[in-house]
């Protein structure tokens, strides 16, 4: 199964909240707010922080038609244009936990994406922090599932061989696989490697040097045609 049931996406969502906001204040919200994140060289800490609490309002206000979109993004970090590092993480104290109470009533494929969402910048900013960790957490799991599911979808959208991932004690076949048959192309990685390629923080030239037991090109063509771009250098992580 790719995607997690209601409560462990809501409790994933909780973990890496609390994480993300720990992180920040132990490193000093003053010290850290106009750091420029490499992940994110558009925002700083605090502009990304902007975000990451600015989706919960917007969750509880319902204002989700345009979610992902720059526009709806670039709305979230222009409200708090004037708001302290500190004030956006208490407000953020204040909003996540009503967010993680309505959770497990939404799909999960929208909630995981947006467990998806908040784990890739919580590991944004240990990067532009130095402070790397979290590296096994469930939310790392919970977004490798949305991640697979979609590329599950483009996988059997555009008839591509059928492709099984395995990370650490999981396996995901992805594709339509005939019966008495095997996947036909196999990838290897540990999860956190894997969100992290699929989540668009790792340069084409990283996700081909994965292990995979065939040439990967189909399915990177197929992945990062849409939203998700590589970066053009790899990040210092």
């Amino acid at each position: 199964m790719m995607l997690a049931d209601p409560a462990a996406i809501a409790a994933a969502y909780t973990g890496t909240r609390t994480r993300s906001t720990e992180l920040l204040r132990t490193a000093g919200v003053d010290a850290v707010a106009e750091q420029v994140v490499p992940a994110c060289p558009q925002w700083t800490v605090r502009q990304l922080a902007s975000h990451m609490c600015g989706v919960c309002d917007d969750v509880l206000g319902g204002n989700v038609a345009e979610a992902g979109t720059d526009p709806w993004t670039d709305a979230q970090v222009a409200r708090y244009a004037d708001t302290s590092l500190a004030d956006i993480l208490d407000h953020w104290d204040e909003v996540g936990p009503q967010v993680e109470a309505v959770i497990p009533a939404v799909p999960p494929a929208p909630a995981s994406q947006m467990v998806f969402d908040v784990t890739t910048h919580e590991h944004d900013l240990r990067g532009a922090l130095d402070r790397p960790g979290a590296r096994d957490s469930d939310s790392i799991v919970v977004g490798l599932g949305f991640l697979a599911k979609s590329l599950d979808r483009l996988i059997k959208a555009q008839g591509l061989p059928t492709l099984q991932i395995t990370a650490a004690n999981r396996v995901l076949t992805l594709g339509d696989v005939p019966d008495g048959s095997e996947a036909e192309i196999h990838l290897a990685g540990s999860s956190f490697e894997l969100f992290r390629a699929f989540g668009g923080r790792r340069t084409l030239a990283q996700v081909r040097a994965l292990d995979w037991s065939a040439d990967p090109t189909p399915y990177l063509d197929a992945f990062f045609g849409g939203i998700l771009k590589p970066p053009a250098e790899p990040l210092d992580e």
